[in-house]
């Protein structure tokens, strides 16, 4: 795929993230406000991360596994490999892969990502901000995020609870 081919497609799927943005502020602008901090947050400290390890600079070394990879994505050498060889396979491949790879859907969505956006670690970056807009602030009372009386936290996401529930607050 051309690299203005995939330069049209990312900044489509930029302005998707935007209009994502924009459909919580038309519910709730305290919402979208939080929504868009942590989204900024989140986007900003990944692409810093990542180009500090695609350029193999001096800061946490030791840390670094290269192409953009930390110590804590190790498994994501593994699924890019895995689109790769799916994408070597035909784009057929990628409706009907078989048991063998571990997170079937996820290796699907990813191996799209990587034919459309190209094999680079920060596509997964690009994945997990869609992700961050439409399951944590779409389709749910907005309220409740600015009411914090009994919080839980779960993976950078903030839900409000009622009643305190460890198990399922750190499960």
């Amino acid at each position: 795929m051309t690299a203005i081919l995939r330069l049209i497609l990312t900044s489509a799927a930029c302005f998707g993230l935007w209009r994502l943005w924009r459909a919580i502020d038309t519910i709730d602008r305290r919402a979208a406000m939080i929504a868009g901090v942590g989204l900024l947050i989140r986007l900003v400290a990944g692409q810093t991360l990542f180009w500090i390890s695609w350029l193999k600079l001096p800061f946490a070394r030791s840390l670094q596994l290269g192409s953009g990879l930390w110590f804590y994505a190790i498994d994501g050498q593994w699924y890019l490999q895995y689109a790769d060889k799916i994408l070597g396979q035909g784009p057929a491949t990628v409706l009907t892969i078989d048991a063998t790879y571990p997170s079937r859907v996820f290796v699907q969505v990813l191996t799209i990502a990587v034919a459309a956006f190209g094999h680079v670690a920060s596509v997964a970056l690009l994945l997990n901000a869609f992700a961050f807009l439409e399951g944590d602030f779409r389709g749910r009372d907005l309220d409740l995020l600015v009411d914090l009386n009994g919080v839980a936290v779960d993976d950078l996401a903030v839900e409000c609870q009622r009643d305190f529930d460890r198990e399922r607050a750190f499960a």
